[in-house]
């Protein structure tokens, strides 16, 4: 935070310790589109309401980048994050995590589709395994819960539909099933 009282108009200010603040400052505090560099680095560029990161934009912060919507100094709304293990995740954000429908790349080349609730796996989802592989259930608070359906290829055959019961995100149970049936129907 940096005292602005009595100044109105754009600004740009190079901190002591390299960091940098441009911007509109209007009644007392950065407002409208602004950008913030800190001496690390670290960065948010986009809309500002009272000093904070407020409608469209994008930061970097430890490695993790986001563009999107923001409330509040928070991703919130529609957005996109990287993460320096190569995740990607593309959804809905309240108050800076994931919450509602989301989906995430992984650098495997895996794919989850799904519902979140802070941050985590929470409601109905489907995996798609690299492989054409895919499982379909539903989370708990991260953790696969309940019945869950798995389709799998295996070389030379028809593909096997399993029924897998998880609790707590332990496998407890797996069926297979014999069915005619085509993946991606």
């Amino acid at each position: 935070r940096f005292n602005t009282s009595g100044l109105d108009g754009n600004i740009l200010i190079v901190k002591s310790d390299g960091g940098i603040i441009m911007g509109r400052i209007k009644r007392g505090g950065l407002n409208g589109f602004g950008c913030l560099i800190d001496s690390t680095g670290s960065y948010y560029v986009g809309d500002h309401f009272n000093d904070m990161p407020h409608g469209e934009g994008k930061y970097r912060v430890n490695g993790v980048k986001h563009k999107g919507q923001f409330k509040n100094g928070q991703p919130h709304g529609l957005g996109y994050t990287k993460r320096p293990d190569g995740i990607r995740t593309r959804g809905f954000y309240i108050d800076g995590e994931a919450s509602g429908w989301c989906i995430e790349l992984y650098p495997n080349g895996d794919r989850f589709e799904g519902e979140f609730y802070l941050g985590f796996p929470h409601g109905n989802s489907r995996v798609t395994y690299k492989n054409g592989d895919f499982l379909e259930g539903s989370y708990l608070s991260g953790k696969r819960h309940g019945t869950f359906v798995k389709f799998v290829r295996i070389p030379n055959e028809a593909p096997v539909q399993l029924e897998v019961e998880y609790e707590n995100g332990e496998e407890v149970s797996c069926d297979r099933f014999e069915k005619n049936f085509e993946l991606g129907q």
